[in-house]
């Protein structure tokens, strides 16, 4: 089985390193909050870790640590990886017979990070941990301490450290703040003669990627006389690679073409990996996110990519992975638009004579049973192989981007022929196919339901176009034109609009599938009715609108000077 959580925790080390291990006394905790915080039990545990990558080090690059640990209470696999908002997310996997085995749902998750490639030894950690636990008044199991002992083996280099650390980590939610069991534990620390620590992490500094340690191994090696130990190929800096480099600070050379696309995949495709990874560990909020970064690579793939490639066998893999990236937006569409049925269904109230409350908590109650139905189907595309061959064929594209595809070197000159595309993907709706449906009376738009898949493809060509050009413009900054931005934004402003009634229209669905099976159910339906008129009239009124506002947002876009 595997668990799922979000760190919340705090990195300590001595002040003075050559000096003593200090030992803080926590007993002083229970003072400094005027008993708000109690040290209730303190166990030592031995503990061996081992961290593994692939030869050619996936998971460092995509910043995922994987760990398989003996010993302690949390024994097990560890999968550790930072969302990007600051997060730093774990999951745990239990260890199966024999320990050196990867548990199958293990190995599922990481699939599509190591490109299905086995996992070696890369660093092994020894840890002595003194672990205090700490509780609230009412004995809630707020938070844990750990003073660690810990010596590293780095297989890539043979090279070994030892050093002294301590966590501070948030368990459950008490009567007290996690600010306030911070302050308390560093107000013991400090005490102590320890602060905060830089080093974000034991697997970085056992790789000899903690510039403030290794500078401190360097100095202690000379200072000693073992400049031997120091030697690079020992696994130790000596005191030239110890001690930081002035550089002289010249401008680099603006991006080419080829720079700004290949930075642009790559952006999308970590993205793509972690927001996945958030997914597996049961992170519902990844979906949205999931679907959206699928769906800027499409963009970038239809606008930028596919025009320029070199080839017919490069043009099909291109279209597959264009048509994976659909598949998988597809499976997580209802997981997404359960999303936005819980928005709309958070702002029913209860209306006399219509709607009860036990009305609102059954449409709840369903809401739940549709989402955990849901969930699985977006994870099971995510494990076939063409999931697995998109992964391989996006990184293949962005690392060798300039052998895929033929750009103009000019990469302003290469942004605007991407926005003229993304242009005429959109004033599309304004050609002969599409007049008689502007110049209709406006109540015969507005009541006619079969207009918003009109409006819903014109909201998606909008959405392309903003996550094409947001995607592309970052590595442009200042050099992006006023028209292009103002593309940009007129993108924005139609897909904003548009998504109030396609969001509409995903709650009047999901009522009416609610409806039927009530029906079966032999249960009440005049609140779902109610809801459903209510929901459909409002479309009315936003189909109103949108007649008006979309044909002059597009117009807006046709004048625009791309050149």
């Amino acid at each position: 089985m595997s668990a799922h959580h979000i760190e919340v925790e705090r990195k300590y080390e001595a002040l003075d390193p050559q000096a003593p291990t200090p030992t803080p006394d926590w007993g002083q905790l229970e003072e400094l909050t005027d008993g708000r915080l109690t040290v209730v039990k303190t166990v030592t545990e031995e503990m061996t870790a081992t961290y593994l990558d692939t030869v050619d080090g996936r998971l460092s690059a995509a910043k995922v640590a994987v760990r398989r640990r003996v010993g302690g209470y949390d024994q097990g696999w560890h999968v550790k990886f930072d969302d990007g908002s600051g997060n730093r997310h774990e999951m745990h996997f239990d260890l199966v017979d024999p320990v050196e085995t990867l548990p199958t749902a293990l190995y599922r998750a990481l699939r599509n990070v190591t490109h299905d490639q086995e996992l070696q030894p890369t660093v092994e950690i020894q840890t002595v941990r003194r672990r205090s636990v700490l509780t609230d008044r009412q004995g809630t199991e707020v938070a844990e301490i750990c003073a660690d002992k810990v010596e590293s083996h780095s297989a890539a280099d043979d090279s070994r450290r030892a050093w002294s650390e301590w966590e501070v980590e948030l368990l459950n939610r008490g009567v007290i703040t996690g600010e306030e069991i911070f302050f308390a534990c560093e107000r013991v620390l400090q005490a102590a003669g320890i602060g905060p620590s830089d080093s974000p992490a034991k697997l970085v500094r056992a790789l000899g990627k903690d510039p403030a340690f290794e500078a401190r191994r360097g100095a202690e090696g000379e200072r000693r006389g073992r400049t031997e130990e120091a030697s690079p190929q020992n696994g130790e800096n000596n005191s030239a690679a110890a001690t930081p480099q002035v550089v002289e600070n010249k401008h680099s050379a603006p991006p080419g073409s080829t720079q700004v696309l290949s930075a642009a995949l790559t952006q999308l495709i970590d993205q793509l990996l972690l927001r996945e990874l958030r997914l597996r560990a049961g992170d519902t909020t990844a979906v949205h996110e999931l679907r959206q970064t699928a769906q800027s690579l499409g963009a970038v793939l239809r606008f930028a990519v596919r025009p320029y490639v070199r080839s017919e066998a490069d043009a099909l893999e291109v279209d597959a992975c264009t048509d994976v990236l659909r598949e998988l937006r597809t499976a997580l569409a209802p997981a997404r638009d359960l999303d936005i049925v819980e928005q709309s269904l958070n702002a029913v109230q209860p209306l006399t004579g219509v709607l009860t409350a036990h009305d609102v908590e059954n449409l709840h109650r369903q809401l739940a049973e549709d989402r955990a139905n849901a969930e699985p189907l977006g994870i099971n595309r995510l494990n076939t192989d063409s999931a697995l061959h998109l992964h391989k064929a996006l990184g293949e594209i962005a690392e060798h981007t300039e052998s895929f595809v033929e750009l103009p070197l000019n990469p302003e000159n290469y942004l605007n022929k991407v926005a003229k595309r993304i242009r005429k993907s959109l004033t599309v709706y304004l050609k002969e196919d599409f007049k008689d449906v502007w110049v209709q009376p406006t109540a015969d738009f507005a009541y006619a339901e079969d207009n918003n898949e009109l409006l819903f493809d014109i909201r998606r060509a909008a959405q392309n176009g903003l996550y094409c050009l947001h995607a592309l413009s970052a590595g442009l900054g200042e050099r992006v034109t006023d028209d292009q931005r103002r593309l940009m934004h007129t993108c924005i402003d139609l897909h904003r609009e548009l998504s109030v009634i396609s969001d509409e229209q995903v709650f009047t669905g999901w009522l009416s599938s609610t409806a039927r099976r009530a029906a079966r159910g032999d249960q009440d339906r005049l609140g779902i009715g109610y809801l459903m008129g209510r929901s459909s009239y409002y479309q009315v009124g936003l189909r109103m609108t949108d007649h008006a506002l979309v044909p002059a947002e597009l117009k807006k876009i046709k004048k625009l000077s791309l050149k």
